[in-house]
Formats: C-alpha cells, sequence, structure tokens
C-alpha cells in the first residue's frame, strides 16, 4: 500500500499470514495464553535476565556499592587524560549525526515506533537539527521518552530444540532507529580510544584486534607447551545471557573509574533510564515490562560498554599471584577474550582454578556475571595424564577428551590434527552445501555470487585463524566441487584458471583463487612482524619462541631462516610459504635492499635496534637506507645537520665498513 506525503510516496508494510512461532497443539486460544505467560516469565524479575534483584534495605546498597567502588579503584590501571575526556565532552555535532546516518545499514527491521532508516535520510534537512538539539538538551536534565526507549523482541526458534520450550528461542531486540542512531554517534566518539583502555588480551569489538589474534595466539601457546613439556590445561567459560546480565551501577561506576567525562556519561546514562520491552508471541504483544539491567542488544554501543565492564575482571586475574599462566619471554599469558568468550591458559592447577572460580565469584556478585560450568570445558594440552586425572573430580567442570572449540575453530591438543577437525570437516560441509543448492533455476552468475558470499567468508575465515600450510589435494578438491557448481556437473566449458580472472580483464568471473587466498593470509601475518612497535600478543609469543626479532626473519637466507623456526609449527608455516611467493615472483633473495641492518651477520652483536633507530632516523633501519643512488652513502649524508656524540661517529663508521652491505645487485 503507498500513501503520498507531501512529495514523496511512503510505502506501508501489510504483513502476510505467517506461520505460527510455536506448534499447534491443544485448544488455540488456551495454548496461547499459555506461551504468552511463559515468554513473560521468562524475561520478568524472576528470571533475574532483565532485572537485578533489589537489595532490601539502604545500608545493604550502601555497602554494595562501596565494594563496586573497592573493586574498580583495585583492578581499573587505564584511564582516559584529562584532555581526552574534555574533547569526548564536546556537544554533539550535527556531522556526527550525518555520518552515524550514512554509515548505518539499510533495510533493517525498525523498533516499535515502525519508522525505518530511510525515513530519517529522506528528511535529513528537517530532523537533523531537531534531532541534535535534542540530543544535546539531555545535558540540561532532558530526558529521552520511554517510547523512544521502548524495544520488541522477536523469538528466532534453536535449530533441533523443542519449539514448546521457552529456553529453546533466541530473543532478538528491535529498537527505534532514532535510539541507535544516538548511540551510534557516543560509540563513534568512544571507538578510537577504546583501545588504550582495554588489555590486548581483550579483541572483540575494540578497533585493530580480530578473532584470529586470539586462535592464533592460543594454538602457539599449545605448541609450545608440549613441545617444551610444560603443563598446559585450558579452561572455556560459557558466560550466561553476559550482555543481557551486566549490573547497571557496575557499568556506570567503570565508566566514571576509566575516566569518562561527565558529559558522556550523562549521555550514556540516557540510554538507560527507563527502558522497556515487549515480547512478540505468535504475531501479538505481551505487556510491555521493565528492563533494569544489561546492555541494549542491537545498540551500538553496547559491545563497548560491555567490554569496559569486563576489563576490571580480566585485570584482576592478571594481577593475581595465585592464578598462574604460561610464561613466554618476559610475558606471562593467562586469559584470551573475545568479549565473554574466555579462555584461561592454567598452570599448576591446584592452586590457579581455586582461585579463578573465586575471582568468578567476586566479580559476579558485583556485576551480575553468572558462569554456567556446566557448559564450561577444561582440555589437558600437556599436563601429564596421572596429575590431570588426581584435580578432575576437584571441580565440577566437564573435561574434553581432545579439543574443544572457541571462536568457531576446534583447538585440538596435538597440532597435527588442526586440518583434520578444521578444514576436512568445512570441506564436506561445503560439498553438502553446494549440493542443496544446485537447483536448476539458479543463473551461471548466481552460482559464482553464492560463492563468493557464502563459501568464501567461511573458508577466508579458517585461513586467518589457523595459520597453517595447507596440502594441495585441498585446494584441488575444493576447487572441483566449485566448477561442478558452477557448470551444474557438466563438462568444464572454461579452465577455472581463466574463471578466476577479473571481469573488467582477462575474460573472467572473478570466482575466488583459494590457494592465493591462503597464501594472502600468510603474508598478512609477514606483514604485520614488520611493525615491531606495534606487535601483537600472538607476535609476541612466536618473536619469543623464535629468539630474533620476527621482522628479520623473513630476509634471513632461507635454510638459516628455517633452521631458526623449525620447531615452531605456525611460524614455519608462514615462513615456507613467504619463500615459496619469493620464488614464484623472483623476489631479490640475500642480501634484499629491503633486509633490516639488525639481521647482518657481521652486524656487532652490541648494536640494539635503538643505536640504527637513531642513526638512520627511521623506525626499521634497512640496507637501503645506507644507500643513495645506489652508492653507499657518506657521513655527510646520513648525518646531515645533526651534531652527534664520538661514540656514534665510531658507530657510523663501523656500520659503513659491514661487508655484507654491499649486494651484489641494488634494486
Amino acid at each position: 500500500m503507498e500513501t503520498r506525503v507531501g512529495d514523496c510516496w511512503l510505502v506501508c508494510y501489510v504483513p502476510a499470514n505467517r506461520p505460527r512461532t510455536l506448534p499447534k497443539s491443544g485448544t488455540h486460544m488456551a495454548k496461547h495464553k499459555i506461551y504468552h505467560t511463559a515468554f513473560s516469565l521468562r524475561f520478568v524479575p524472576t528470571s533475574r535476565l532483565y532485572m537485578t534483584c533489589p537489595l532490601e534495605t539502604d545500608a545493604g546498597r550502601t555497602l554494595h556499592s562501596q565494594k563496586i567502588h573497592a573493586y574498580l579503584s583495585q583492578h581499573v590501571t587505564r584511564r582516559l587524560t584529562p584532555e581526552t575526556a574534555l574533547l569526548l565532552d564536546a556537544p554533539l555535532t550535527i556531522e556526527e549525526l550525518s555520518d552515524a546516518v550514512k554509515s548505518s545499514k539499510t533495510g533493517k527491521c525498525p523498533g516499535p515506533d515502525g519508522l525505518p532508516l530511510q525515513y530519517y535520510k529522506r528528511f535529513a534537512k528537517i530532523l537533523y537539527p531537531r534531532f541534535l538539539v535534542a540530543f544535546n538538551a539531555i545535558l540540561e536534565g532532558h530526558t529521552i521518552l520511554s517510547q523512544t526507549q521502548a524495544a520488541n523482541i522477536s523469538l528466532i526458534p534453536k535449530e533441533g530444540k523443542d519449539a514448546e520450550r521457552c529456553d529453546s528461542y533466541r530473543p532478538i531486540s528491535l529498537l527505534n532507529c532514532d535510539l541507535k542512531l544516538y548511540a551510534k554517534i557516543l560509540a563513534t566518539r568512544l571507538t578510537p580510544y577504546v583501545p588504550g583502555l582495554i588489555h590486548q588480551d581483550q579483541v572483540g569489538f575494540v578497533a585493530g584486534r580480530e578473532a584470529r589474534d586470539n586462535t592464533i595466539r592460543a594454538l602457539t601457546i599449545m605448541h609450545r607447551a608440549t613441545r617444551q613439556r610444560e603443563g598446559l590445561l585450558l579452561l572455556s567459560t560459557d558466560a550466561e545471557k553476559a550482555f543481557d546480565r551486566v549490573n547497571w551501577e557496575f557499568l556506570f561506576a567503570t565508566l566514571s573509574q576509566v575516566g569518562l567525562g561527565p558529559n558522556l556519561c550523562t549521555w550514556i546514562r540516557a540510554l538507560y533510564l527507563d527502558p522497556t520491552a515487549r515480547v512478540c508471541v505468535n504475531g501479538i504483544y505481551t505487556e510491555p515490562f521493565k528492563i533494569r539491567n544489561g546492555t541494549r542488544q542491537g545498540c551500538p554501543l553496547s559491545p563497548l560498554l560491555f567490554v569496559l565492564a569486563l576489563e576490571p575482571f580480566l585485570s584482576s586475574v592478571r594481577a593475581s599471584p595465585d592464578i598462574r599462566g604460561i610464561r613466554t619471554g618476559r610475558t606471562e599469558h593467562r586469559v584470551a577474550a573475545f568479549a565473554d568468550d574466555l579462555l584461561f591458559f592454567v598452570t599448576y592447577p591446584e592452586t590457579t582454578l581455586p582461585n579463578l572460580l573465586k575471582a568468578f565469584e567476586v566479580y559476579g556478585n558485583l556485576s551480575n556475571l553468572k558462569i554456567n560450568f556446566a557448559k564450561s570445558f577444561l582440555l589437558n594440552v600437556s599436563m601429564p595424564r596421572s596429575k590431570a586425572q588426581s584435580i578432575r573430580p576437584n571441580f565440577s567442570i566437564q573435561w574434553a577428551e581432545d579439543r574443544i572449540k572457541y571462536l568457531g575453530i576446534w583447538l585440538t591438543s596435538d597440532h597435527t590434527l588442526m586440518f583434520r577437525d578444521n578444514f576436512a570437516p568445512m570441506l564436506a560441509t561445503i560439498s553438502t552445501d553446494l549440493k542443496a543448492w544446485n537447483y536448476p533455476h539458479i543463473s551461471w552468475l548466481g552460482r559464482v555470487q553464492a560463492i563468493k558470499m557464502n563459501v568464501l567468508p567461511r573458508i577466508l575465515y579458517l585461513f586467518q585463524t589457523i595459520p597453517i600450510d595447507l596440502p594441495q589435494t585441498f585446494f584441488r578438491d575444493l576447487q572441483m566441487q566449485i566448477s561442478n557448481y558452477v557448470w551444474r556437473g557438466s563438462r568444464l566449458r572454461l579452465k577455472f584458471s581463466i574463471l578466476t580472472l577479473p571481469k573488467a580483464r582477462g575474460g573472467g568471473l572473478a570466482i575466488p583463487d583459494f590457494a592465493i587466498y591462503h597464501t594472502a593470509c600468510h603474508l598478512q601475518r609477514i606483514l604485520e612482524w614488520a611493525k615491531p612497535r606495534k606487535l601483537k600478543a600472538w607476535g609476541v609469543v612466536e618473536q619469543d619462541e623464535a629468539g630474533i626479532p620476527l621482522i628479520v626473519l623473513p630476509w634471513l637466507p632461507k635454510l638459516q631462516g628455517l633452521r631458526r623456526v623449525r620447531d615452531l609449527h605456525y611460524t614455519s608455516a608462514t615462513l615456507r610459504i613467504w619463500h615459496r611467493v619469493m620464488r614464484v615472483l623472483d623476489l631479490p633473495s640475500d642480501p634484499s635492499p629491503l633486509t633490516p641492518l639488525l639481521c647482518q651477520a657481521s652486524t656487532p652483536t652490541s648494536y640494539t635496534p635503538s643505536i640504527f633507530t637513531d642513526l638512520l632516523q627511521t623506525q626499521t633501519p634497512r640496507i637501503r637506507d645506507v644507500f643513495r643512488d645506489q652508492q653507499l652513502a657518506s657521513l655527510t649524508d646520513i648525518l646531515g645537520d645533526r651534531a652527534v656524540t664520538f661514540l656514534r661517529y665510531c658507530d657510523i663508521n663501523r656500520l659503513l665498513a659491514l661487508s655484507d652491505l654491499y649486494p651484489n645487485e641494488q634494486n
């Protein structure tokens, strides 16, 4: 149905009759009332899911607040500078609102008011100034209307679960678009400063960090523990509705403790003054109920608030002398987190596990976090079996046989099984899916798009999170499956190598070449090795194990480099692929102009990276930096107008005298 408003047409959506959410059985009205009552009770205070049970007395509330502030004072170790807090407190601008609208995706279901994002884009000139006045007026004591804070909860059935059980449904919260735009402005402001407040252990929803940072780190640590015969257990915990249970008092106290200014805190609090929600059951909504804890689902600010609220707990784990992790070099690794997906590296379990459970209890009493230990798992990576058996009865946590799932991949106690447990099943799953999608009415180009949109992301995720050297049979099998799907099982009319060419040149269809994607994922690791000052946690582990700076590794002579890392399963895989690329592309080998000076054999051992950096005024000094126009640079060229000490003068002379700075051919 279309309605004319001014000079535009609004499309009014009239929903068609949909199948019932729950199966029909018995009397329709009786069952309908039962379902409504059951789902209503699922979300009200009795479950503590959306409402924390209030403390009964003022004295109890005061004591609880004191405990929260004492806990945060002890465990919040990173804070914003006053200058940054002042910057974040500046009035909201129309440019920020415009950017929030432009960066938001259209086509999503609206909230209770029924207004989609297209409405705000179409009437931007009218709405933007009014929105801006309303948002900034919050600092003057005005509030967001309760209707704006309302949400609709849709229920999505979980696959393979009993459809008549409330816990067989996943609640999806739909917020009003104007509220999400307001929250997006705040999230955009806060995002650049979150990495400085959150330790590298947490990679979820933090700019510049991703899931592979933790999976590669975990795999490298597990391999080290097995190789060094260090007793290591992995503990993977399951947090029960972690986002929905966050205690607001704890959350806002954390925001103040990390140094957020009063204006930003006020803007964030406005989102949580009077939120309500109602559940849609069989197309009919329950009565609205109040929400009194948890970060809002579907809110752009919610993930940032959650990781900030969880950080004090992770800090307490790192600081506890009674919780022991595994040490590589000068770093001790105890926990890896992706939001509420926590993985602990446990050594000395007799003392570590009880104290870790105690840390969960203390934090849970303050923040309302609840760990479901019935769904948490322990994996014995390298601990003697007799010792593991002796501690098993002491903890009500399930023990995995030989693998646990973390961030979508299987972590196996034996690194040689990573291909069998991850890539082989994925290949079988893709084969099944392609057969299921083999409908005759899907066009040739439609099949190509299905591969790009569905198959590629799944394979690419494994390439990035599990850095192993894959056998060529894997790529041949994958290529065969894709070719059969594209050509519907008939004879191949074009070579697969032609289909992978770009459309603009070569006459291809830009079908993904998975072997090249795999190589690119390893080359991405090489690029990250070349950033010693921004080395991620997994890079620190690999560098500690290699015993030399990772930036040096690709530029060592092939045999010398591979010997250095022959016992490092994942590092050596990347290095082998790097040398394979150098051979295929005919890149210059030893010594390359890009070779860091630090890895030259004749470089004096007394030379540290800082000496080269100071002398050549570059973060990563390389052979090319001491040449000008293919000739060895003079002292004047290198020093310029800088004054140096006599010791530094001698260092430069000695540097220029190194015999292996003279490659046979400079490029």
